[in-house]
């Protein structure tokens, strides 16, 4: 992975910039630059205006501020950086960790994690971006515990709109406890706060490794609180220089404050006052209540169970399945890294998370994604079609959402040359008039208020003299049984493509990707024929095509054996054990692809350990700190 730091300061005329290789004294780029308007959609927009917006959680602002508008501001930003960099600065397939560093708090609040190039955002290419406030703080390494002590801070004052902080606090209870390690059912290494009194004796009793604090937050430019839970069960406002004070004498390794405007960098924000945290995870803005649990959860799942260091922990949670959306993107944690190097116990899952960070959607489809994968190179060799619809299906247990989450990272590593832009769609909840409930779910996934408008906004996403064909991906809400959109509106809505959509861009040479799943409850040999049946009887024009994919089956174990032969993981057996143990997995899981998939994650995460402690001589004692 290459290491960079780039630091910005003020000067007279804007700001002066720095990129330094990790560890060297001279940078390697360097410049000024202003930041006053960027050009989004067309219009410009002062970033002052966008950063007040973010603070203030300005709904009437951000509500503009679609995946179109964060792509070019992401590509703005790049460009402001890198324009003049050489070629081999960042190799292909090279992970990259860059870590902002300023002690300008507007500089901090800027969205980094949007950096753009090629119409791709880089946190989806292996980039992992984060933010560090002091220039020149001496060199830190954080030496990760072998078993780390974990302290779930979830409140849920009963005067404040409710947050399912309870729910969430034993969601992750059991999702840790039941899961890979043992270490986690002991109250010593994993424990929930419900209220202050509770953080307090907690705090008192022994020092933690990481402390996640989910509830409600209030901040603006100049400081922030948490609301704790009192003995009474109201509302107690705790600032962050109390918190900073409590934690001074035994800071923890990482502390993830999950609540809304926890990032405020103010003089008595978080940032300030918790500088002596090494990873110190907070939210930009108001916080959506799904999503931020959902980011809790991933996030310390990957750090936990995974070994993943705090900054491609939060890269995997930008990138998970659901909540790569434009409506949060931006929001989701900033990671403030002061640390250099994150040392974790010898994991086995590390030695291939560099290789490929997506190794986990890579097990078997390889029938259905090659099939995508062909017709989207005749789009862009031939022009035939410019519009291509891809339909699969499958149970929950088979991946039908994994297969969403594959396609693009796949088929942008397999085309270097294609230049991919993301855009999802909710089907609309009523069907008075097919037409116009159609017209308006495509206008707000693509972010513009009339279908003419769309060419133009396709178009000035080829910014800075990009030549690569642009293929836009659209992601459509999973289908289910009794949801209002079935198979013979879906036939419908794919003519209305044709005319209103697809018949408008192919003349400006732009190439779609739809992407359609349905989701069954339970496996129906007579699926394919009536979604056949259905959606064949809408004959489409030149230029637009249905590809109907395979339905996504159970997994073999040959699936299982090239899953583990490509990544290289090593097991604790061999021969006919190693075949054994494979078969078992088949068995138990009744090749259901999630739950393949998970243990799968639990051999690559205990793998090494496992061996290590057959090759240990008997005569050795370990303390796992039971």
């Amino acid at each position: 992975m290459l290491n960079f730091d780039l630091v910005i300061q003020s000067a007279a005329t804007g700001y002066a910039w720095g990129l330094y290789p990790q560890g060297q004294p001279a940078p390697c780029l360097q410049g000024n630059f202003q930041l006053d308007t960027v050009e989004l959609k067309g219009k410009p927009v002062k970033l002052s205006m966008l950063d007040d917006a973010f603070i203030h959680f300005k709904k009437d602002i951000l509500s503009a501020f679609d995946e179109a508008a964060q792509l070019q501001l992401g590509q703005y930003l790049y460009q402001l950086i890198f324009a003049a960099a050489s070629a081999n600065l960042f190799p292909p397939q090279e992970a990259v960790l860059l870590r902002v560093v300023s002690d300008d708090a507007f500089i901090q609040r800027i969205p980094w994690n949007l950096l753009t190039c090629h119409n791709t955002f880089l946190v989806m290419e292996d980039w992992h971006v984060t933010v560090a406030t002091q220039a020149n703080a001496p060199r830190r390494a954080v030496q990760f515990a072998d078993v780390p002590k974990v302290l779930l801070v979830c409140q849920e004052p009963r005067d404040q709109t409710a947050t399912g902080a309870g729910e969430h606090g034993n969601d992750l209870l059991q999702y840790l406890r039941g899961r890979r390690y043992g270490y986690f059912l002991n109250s010593h290494a994993l424990a929930v706060a419900a209220d202050w009194d509770s953080f307090r004796r907690k705090l008192d009793e022994q020092s933690w490794d990481v402390i996640y604090y989910y509830g409600h937050g209030m901040g603006d430019g100049y400081g922030a609180s948490l609301l704790f839970t009192d003995a009474s069960g109201k509302a107690m406002e705790v600032t962050m220089g109390k918190l900073a004070a409590m934690l001074k004498a035994a800071p923890p390794s990482l502390l993830y404050l999950n609540a809304c405007r926890s990032g405020s960098n103010g003089i008595a924000g978080s940032v300030t006052q918790l500088q002596m945290i090494p990873a110190l995870l907070v939210n930009r803005t108001d916080a959506l209540t799904d999503a931020a649990r959902e980011h809790g959860r991933i996030f310390l799942e990957r750090l936990l169970l995974d070994h993943y260091p705090p900054h491609q922990a939060i890269t995997h949670a930008y990138n998970s399945k659901g909540h790569g959306l434009a409506a949060i993107r931006w929001m989701i944690p900033i990671l403030y890294q002061h640390y250099t190097e994150w040392h974790f116990p010898h994991s086995n899952v590390q030695r291939f998370v560099v290789k490929d960070m997506h190794w986990y959607l890579k097990l078997d489809r390889t029938a259905q994604f090659s099939r995508v994968f062909y017709h989207t190179s005749e789009m862009l060799v031939s022009d035939s079609p410019t519009t291509l619809a891809c339909f699969w299906h499958g149970t929950k247990e088979q991946g039908v959402e994994r297969f969403h989450e594959r396609l693009p990272i796949e088929l942008k590593k397999h085309s270097r040359d294609m230049e991919m832009v993301t855009f999802t769609f909710r089907w609309p909840a009523h069907f008075n008039e097919l037409h116009q409930a159609f017209e308006h779910m495509v206008c707000k996934g693509f972010g513009i208020r009339f279908l003419d408008d769309l060419p133009g906004m396709l178009q000035n996403l080829s910014i800075g003299g990009i030549s690569n064909p642009l293929v836009v991906h659209c992601r459509f809400e999973t289908l289910r049984k009794g949801s209002p959109m079935n198979l013979g509106r879906l036939a419908f809505f794919l003519k209305w493509w044709e005319t209103e959509v697809h018949a408008r861009l192919r003349s400006y040479g732009i190439r779609t990707l739809l992407a359609l799943g349905y989701e069954l409850k339970e496996p129906d040999p007579q699926f394919a024929t009536i979604c056949r049946n259905e959606l064949t009887k809408v004959k489409l024009k030149s230029g637009m095509k249905l590809e109907l994919l395979d339905e996504l089956q159970q997994v073999s174990e040959q699936d299982i054996l090239d899953f583990l032969e490509k990544f290289d993981v090593e097991l604790p057996v061999v021969g006919d054990d190693r075949s054994k143990l494979i078969n078992d997995i088949v068995v138990r899981t009744e090749g259901h692809y999630e739950k393949v998939l998970n243990e799968l994650q639990t051999i690559v995460s205990q793998a090494h350990k496992l061996f290590e402690q057959q090759m240990m001589p008997a005569n050795v004692i370990t303390d796992h700190g039971y």
